[in-house]
């Protein structure tokens, strides 16, 4: 319960995705890794595993616990492959959180219009590369914040449900003093509307998720919610 399932093996990428997941100690439950390419385990320190004929057979996702699990990575030899595999993840895993990489842009933006609680990834972003021409260095920062090799990356919190109501700015101000960490962003419950310039009198409520960078992942308990939300009032 709550571990990851990576779906299909590309030895290079996918061992270093693997690797990247283990330098995370926020993930305690080792990863699933479900895939055809193989038919053993490739990394048997690290990970468990499961073969499937197809990365869209659902009893390969049965198997792999994707049920209970919190997060589907996946990754087909082809975005066809990919497609197919999301969408019997999403059968597979209704609550899972599932993230995929795609090589079409187009076919990846319609998966997450099509598709409820996927992200999408595709390897080359046109709005990046034209942000980069425009702002040159903005490819670099983007790097770091999402790299969990660097010092300081980008991380995600949920707000505890019940947690009174604070201001986004005495929020930012307070964790910064609190927990060392600078608040980017704020969505709504649900992953609505990704607010990453938020008014200073914006509403922060419990269910809210927020982003964040620090040097690790830093999440105040419910109880620390509550005092600092005390502290505010």
């Amino acid at each position: 319960t709550g571990h990851i399932v990576i779906v299909g093996w590309q030895e290079r990428a996918t061992k270093r995705l693997i690797e990247t997941l283990l330098e995370d100690r926020s993930y305690p439950v080792r990863p699933v890794l479900m895939a055809a390419a193989v038919e053993e385990n490739p990394m048997p320190e690290a990970i468990d595993f499961v073969f499937t004929e197809t990365l869209s057979n659902l009893d390969g996702y049965v198997r792999a616990g994707a049920a209970n699990a919190s997060t589907v990575l996946i990754r087909g030899a082809t975005d066809d492959d990919t497609l197919a595999a999301t969408l019997a993840a999403r059968a597979a895993a209704p609550d899972a959180h599932i993230v995929a990489h795609m090589e079409n842009e187009d076919t990846a933006r319609l998966i997450e219009h099509q598709i409820d609680n996927v992200e999408v990834f595709s390897s080359i972003s046109i709005d990046m590369m034209v942000r980069a021409a425009n702002d040159p260095g903005s490819s670099r920062l983007a790097s770091l914040m999402f790299s969990s090799r660097t010092e300081s990356t980008a991380f995600s919190l949920c707000v505890p449900d019940g947690t009174p109501s604070m201001a986004y700015l005495d929020a930012l101000v307070a964790l910064k003093r609190s927990h060392r960490i600078t608040l980017i962003g704020v969505s709504g419950p649900g992953g609505s509307h990704l607010d990453l310039n938020c008014t200073s009198d914006r509403r922060i409520e419990g269910g809210d998720t927020l982003f964040y960078i620090a040097n690790e992942r830093r999440e105040p308990t419910a109880a620390q919610w509550r005092d600092l939300a005390l502290e505010l009032a």
